[in-house]
């Protein structure tokens, strides 16, 4: 069935809808196409050429489920029309030969939707993109990895701008303390009276300088009057004050 005779059995399945509302049918007659460039290769799927305008899978192929011995695309991709994508190279469908080298465009790069997502136009995306080809060329060379402005999927297509992976912090090494705790403790008294190094150094070489000297207990005898101290004052009190008024008596006779 040509491409006309297609459109006229859809119009005649659909004679109340417009064509571009008719459903695609995403198995029937559908092209497998490979692109590669220097970002990689990528592996295509079209609908079928019956229908004007074509649909793509994308992305498609990148991640793929065996059943019953055959493989199946699981890439999680959905159907585009050409001018919802970001091609490497403008469409050119009449390079429609054997080598199919620029039909359908050529490599897709992202949908416009992802473009606008990271803040880009179409024609920004393509001009970092052939930076970094040059880059990418230029490091070759030198056999050396590239520091490139997109991050790539591994058919070539762009996931988004490279964002440097986040290293944190090495971990604080934490060193055995080789003092004692009382010595610890000694040494964080010392820090916090802003002592020099020198005399705290000097202190935990001699701990014993610094401890207060321990007055001597003490030593308390025990009154053989058995009185207690106040009672005892007071009776010498009164017996003082009993004898100084017998040597004033005794001196007026």
């Amino acid at each position: 069935m040509g491409a006309q005779g297609y459109t006229i059995t859809l119009r005649d399945r659909n004679p109340n809808t417009p064509m571009i509302d008719i459903p695609y049918d995403y198995n029937y007659d559908t092209d497998h196409k490979n692109r590669t460039d220097w970002s990689g290769t990528q592996l295509q799927k079209w609908t079928s050429p019956q229908r004007d305008p074509q649909k793509t899978l994308f992305p498609y192929w990148l991640k793929t489920y065996k059943k019953n011995r055959a493989s199946y695309d699981d890439s999680g991709g959905q159907w585009y029309f050409e001018d919802e994508l970001i091609f490497a190279t403008p469409a050119n469908k009449k390079s429609n030969n054997i080598h199919m080298d620029g039909w359908t465009g050529g490599k897709i790069l992202m949908t416009i939707y992802e473009a606008q997502a990271i803040g880009l136009t179409k024609a920004q995306i393509l001009n970092f993109y052939r930076q970094d080809e040059q880059l990418k060329k230029i490091a070759d060379q030198v056999g050396r990895t590239p520091s490139l402005f997109f991050e790539y999927r591994k058919d070539g297509s762009i996931t988004g701008i490279y964002k440097p992976p986040i290293v944190p912090p090495p971990a604080p090494v934490q060193i055995p303390n080789p003092l004692s705790e009382p010595l610890q403790q000694l040494h964080q008294q010392l820090l916090e009276a802003e002592l020099t190094p020198e005399i705290i150094q000097s202190a935990l070489a001699n701990p014993q300088l610094l401890q207060p000297a321990h007055a001597e207990p003490e030593v308390v005898v025990a009154d053989p009057s058995g009185l207690h101290p106040d009672v005892k004052w007071m009776v010498l009190g009164v017996l003082g004050v009993g004898l100084l008024f017998a040597i004033i008596l005794l001196r007026r006779k």
